[in-house]
């Protein structure tokens, strides 16, 4: 189970090594530039590298009396090298690909805060009179970013192969739920 996590966490936050300047996801097409993709690429190699040494630090048989000092110059001059790829990165490539996150995100993001504002509204309607326009304009945005989300979804089948293959008319469904 953790090392799916870590799998999971890995993939996500860690962009792939682009053969070309643009970027699809989810239907949408984003720019990284050249030198953007050699720099993360650089960074996340000279990390896994860090990571291999510290493990071959680990394995029993690999550390000796003999072989410590050794191992630690090495881990100290790959700990020095990632700092000093690791600090430009941070300055200026990644907050570059964090944007395309944020940007590839947003879907999510509106249909997390029109659930919020529409389950705010129904708490409130038990305490006190509100307009019933107010409900029709929070539902209306909630049924325009579920849309988008399930669009987005049927581009990605599940565990059986199926994907999301008729239009769901959300707007039915809360009226459904409502009654």
């Amino acid at each position: 189970m953790v090392l799916a996590y870590e799998q999971f966490v890995f993939r996500t936050m860690i962009f792939k090594r682009l053969q070309s300047d643009i970027m699809d996801i989810d239907g949408k097409q984003y720019e990284v530039t050249n030198s953007a993709n050699q720099d993360h690429f650089g960074c996340k190699e000279t990390f896994l590298n860090l990571i291999q040494i510290i493990e071959n630090g680990c394995d029993d048989d690999f550390l000796t009396p003999d072989s410590l000092p050794g191992w630690k110059k090495e881990l100290l001059g790959k700990l020095k090298d990632f700092e000093k790829k690791y600090f430009k990165h941070a300055k200026t490539t990644n907050p570059y690909l964090a944007d395309i996150h944020k940007r590839a995100m947003e879907p999510v993001i509106n249909l997390m805060e029109a659930s919020v504002n529409l389950q705010n509204f129904r708490k409130l309607c038990k305490t006190r009179d509100l307009p019933e326009f107010r409900k029709k304009a929070l539902e209306e945005k909630f049924v325009e970013h579920l849309t988008e989300v399930c669009r987005i979804l049927k581009g990605f089948p599940n565990q059986d192969k199926k994907t999301l293959d008729q239009e769901y008319d959300i707007a039915h469904i809360l009226e459904l739920l409502a009654i």
